[in-house]
């Protein structure tokens, strides 16, 4: 996932399965960059990721996991 977070902004990414249960939470640095999820220990479905920017929602966007 491509993120952009501002300077001096804290940045948060947090992965979601299909009920909303959290099942990833990540800590980003400020500016742009890409973080990896590994997806071998989720099962197949879809899940959301969202990007939290100083807490507030900045965009969420769909991942859908096939082994």
């Amino acid at each position: 996932c491509n993120y952009s977070v501002p300077a001096g902004s804290r940045g948060t990414l947090v992965v979601r399965d299909i009920l909303g249960t959290s099942i990833l939470t990540q800590e980003l640095e400020g500016g742009k960059g890409k973080a990896t999820i590994r997806t071998e220990n989720l099962t197949g479905g879809i899940y959301f990721c969202t990007l939290l920017v100083d807490g507030k929602i900045s965009q969420t966007k769909k991942l859908i996991v096939k082994h």
